[in-house]
């Protein structure tokens, strides 16, 4: 596939050039970051028409989880991916 050949060396530059300015960059694998709640790991339901989030990931979609978190999916996504993050760095 042309854009996934293309995408990686447009990282591979990216982490080139930030490392000259001495930015370490790195990516993570993005399994299970969006349908997992952040705060106890456990599957969360999108409240939007019960879908799962992975299924309908919107800016203003809220999720719930069975242990009773709520919150706004965007946001519990980006703190996955904070803590994805520095369990490789760590």
């Amino acid at each position: 596939d042309v854009y996934r050949w293309v995408g990686r060396g447009i990282i591979k530059k990216l982490k080139y050039k930030a490392f000259q300015q001495g930015i370490v960059v790195t990516s993570i694998r993005p399994y299970h970051i969006s349908n997992r709640c952040s705060q106890c790991g456990e599957e969360i339901v999108c409240s939007c028409k019960e879908k799962t989030v992975s299924q309908n990931l919107k800016s203003d979609s809220f999720f719930t989880c069975p242990n009773g978190h709520k919150g706004s999916v965007v946001l519990n996504t980006a703190r996955n991916v904070g803590k994805r993050f520095l369990s490789y760095v760590q």
